[in-house]
């Protein structure tokens, strides 16, 4: 019988990055390339303007130069009225989190794309029950 040779064999890949590093990356590289907020501020929009706030609108397009607009987007009317009667309040917020005069203005916009949780009316079906 004859010595056997050691098998070679490659060395262990190395692990796939975590998606969140890479995602975090794009997704701010993205937001750069179009004005859209950092990635940053979303994830702690929360925090800087307060829970009843953040459930109201989310932050959006800051328009670019010194002393910027944020745009915020309200889920409705309603919110629309809410957040821009504390548009100030969010502006001082945000110039204790960013810095003072990153942002001049905020611009409360109306989107009314937040999914309604409530059924839709169901047309005719509401007349069989008679």
């Amino acid at each position: 019988m004859r010595p056997s040779k050691p098998i070679v064999t490659r060395p262990a890949r190395r692990s796939a990055p975590a998606v969140g590093r890479a995602l975090r990356e794009t997704v701010r590289d993205l937001a750069q390339s179009t004005r859209y907020v950092d990635p940053g501020l979303v994830a702690d929009w929360q925090q800087i303007v307060g829970a009843e706030l953040a459930a109201l609108c989310r932050p959006g397009k800051i328009s670019a130069g010194r002393g910027a607009t944020l745009t915020v987007f309200a889920r409705d009317a309603a919110a629309a009225a809410r957040v821009q009667f504390d548009a100030g309040l969010i502006l001082d917020k945000l110039t204790m989190r960013l810095g003072p005069g990153v942002v001049g203005h905020v611009r409360v916009v109306q989107n009314g794309s937040e999914p309604d949780d409530r059924p839709a009316p169901g047309g005719l079906s509401r007349f069989r029950g008679r």
